[in-house]
């Protein structure tokens, strides 16, 4: 029955990491006489949670904390920290935590004011019949035709030309340039839509528009839009502003409307034009095409590291005017596992996994150079989570070489192999 206790403490303990002994803490207990301090515990464990704690779930998260320790200090003591693997692991952890406090930072300082509360509601309280036509293109998400964004806009632009000249009507132009049969069925029209359906700039641009009005090229991640604005009418599920207004201000703060995606997009804009980065749009699409002729039929998705067997030699991006190859996105990828692991399904998600592994890199510089950061917090955060990668490795590593023993008799010899004295004033006092 302990046993069983015993490693129910140890899947539930957070991560830990080092902490500076001062002679004045308090010792919580020895292992093979040597102190173990308050300080150090607290830096795993919420004190105030702890002392809620019972006397036997209070010894059990000790113990847990301990034996952890006993199997980080045996990993370091056979060089388990300057592993290689171990180490991209580490930056990983260190790069992932700067790019979410960046984000958390954004976040918090997102100001909702209640001109931007009552421009949603206004939005909200219209529904409006649009009539869309799209000029897709290569690295457009869904399905897309095999054009260059640059060919793509340029049809887009003659499309919306031929209307504003009144060469042809949209019934006539949807006839003429629908990518698909269904736009083509339906006459280009999307129905009588909500605000905040579509793309953010694009919703924006037709509920500030009027009746009739032809708009576009707009860009999207769907291509370039080119759209007339049709009659709206009153959302009867909307109330007056005041009934609203609280509601609107939860749906921003949980991302609707695309506001909050807005303001994280012009950060990662004006971030690559601070550091002179842009992505080469025309070189995707090359490589993309190569990726496409080389997959053949097979392709449907791929995980982003397999792009390291290709040779493609044309520059991808560019930072500071030096120019960015694959070789460099896919070292980069390794020390960002999100992108490392993440399946390109077609154009479209290689040029946002690329994109994405430039601004995380421009994110971090920033962030080192800004001191807008706790270094020292960041490093401690770091340590700790750090800490639990050695215990996990060398403990599954352990196991690996005795296939006959389970997890929690393994962790009972290790704590049987150390002489443990508790201190039961501690356990008592909680403090």
């Amino acid at each position: 029955m302990k046993r069983k206790l015993l490693i129910l403490a140890l899947t539930g303990v957070a991560i830990f990491g080092s902490c500076r002994k001062s002679q004045t803490d308090r010792v919580v207990a020895t292992v093979d006489g040597n102190p173990v301090y308050a300080g150090e515990f607290y830096a795993t464990v919420d004190s105030a949670g702890f002392a809620k704690l019972d006397r036997e779930e209070k010894r059990r998260s000790l113990m847990n904390f301990i034996t952890k320790n006993i199997i980080v200090n045996q990993a370091k003591k056979e060089g388990y920290q300057r592993r290689k693997d171990l180490l991209i692991r580490k930056k990983q952890i260190r790069n992932e935590l700067i790019v979410e406090n960046v984000v958390d930072s954004l976040v918090q300082t997102f100001d909702i004011t209640d001109s931007l509360l009552e421009r949603i509601w206004d939005f909200k309280s219209r529904e409006i019949l649009v009539y869309d036509l799209n000029s897709s293109h290569v690295l457009s998400f869904g399905k897309a035709a095999d054009r260059t964004p640059r060919e793509a806009y340029r049809r887009a632009l003659k499309i919306r030309n031929r209307l504003l000249r009144k060469e042809i009507d949209f019934d006539d132009a949807v006839s003429v340039y629908a990518e698909s049969p269904i736009v083509e069925a339906r006459k280009g029209a999307t129905g009588f839509l909500p605000y905040g359906i579509m793309p953010k700039n694009l919703s924006d641009a037709i509920w500030t528009s009027r009746y009739g009005e032809i708009l576009g090229p707009i860009e999207t991640k769907f291509g370039y839009h080119v759209v007339m604005v049709g009659p709206e009418k009153e959302n009867p599920k909307v109330g007056d502003f005041e009934q609203e207004k609280d509601i609107i201000r939860k749906e921003l703060l949980k991302g609707k409307y695309g506001v909050l995606e807005e303001r994280l997009e012009k950060f990662s804009q004006d971030l690559l034009a601070r550091f002179n980065a842009a992505m080469d749009t025309a070189n995707v699409v090359e490589l993309w095409r190569e990726i496409r002729e080389k997959e053949g039929d097979k392709l449907k998705k791929f995980p982003f590291y397999s792009l390291s067997e290709l040779s493609f030699s044309k520059p991808l991006a560019r930072l500071n005017k030096k120019p960015l190859k694959l070789e460099w996105f896919i070292e980069q990828s390794q020390y960002h596992p999100a992108l490392k692991q993440s399946m390109i399904k077609g154009g479209y998600g290689l040029f946002v996994n690329l994109k994405d592994i430039l601004i995380r890199y421009c994110v971090v510089r920033w962030a080192e150079q800004s001191g807008k950061f706790d270094d020292d917090q960041i490093e401690k955060q770091v340590a700790r989570s750090f800490r639990d990668v050695l215990f996990n490795t060398y403990l599954k590593e352990a196991l690996s070489k005795q296939k006959n023993i389970s997890r929690e008799i393994y962790l009972n010899r290790v704590l049987m192999n150390h002489d443990i004295k508790i201190n039961d004033g501690f356990l008592s006092a909680g403090f």
